[in-house]
């Protein structure tokens, strides 16, 4: 599958995730989340800031939250209908698997 299909693929996952109520959006957000136990995929973009990524791979692994990199902040941001977005966290674990499969593959 290409890379553009993977993309909208995950972005469709991510709007569900949304409506669902299961999705932390923000580096604030997600780390409370994750903190809590209810992030069951942290997916950062790939322009996020060098020390947030740092921080965010420190968490997750300290964690076991699986961390993935997606588009761009501003990419993230457009499909969601907010400003720009460099960390999102996906709570349902269907969805998180759904995700991750398309991701890795």
């Amino acid at each position: 599958m290409d890379t553009g299909k993977v993309e909208e693929k995950i972005i469709a996952l991510v709007h569900f995730s949304r409506k669902a109520g299961k999705l932390a959006i923000g580096y604030d957000a997600v780390r409370r989340s994750i903190e809590k136990g209810n992030t069951r995929l942290a997916l950062i973009a790939t322009d996020l800031e060098k020390g947030r990524q740092r921080s965010m791979r420190y968490l997750c692994d300290q964690t076991n939250v699986p961390l993935r990199s997606i588009s761009t902040k501003k990419e993230i941001g457009e499909a969601l209908n907010v400003r720009d977005v460099g960390v999102l966290g996906v709570e349902d674990i269907n969805l998180a698997k759904g995700m991750k499969k398309y991701l890795d593959h």
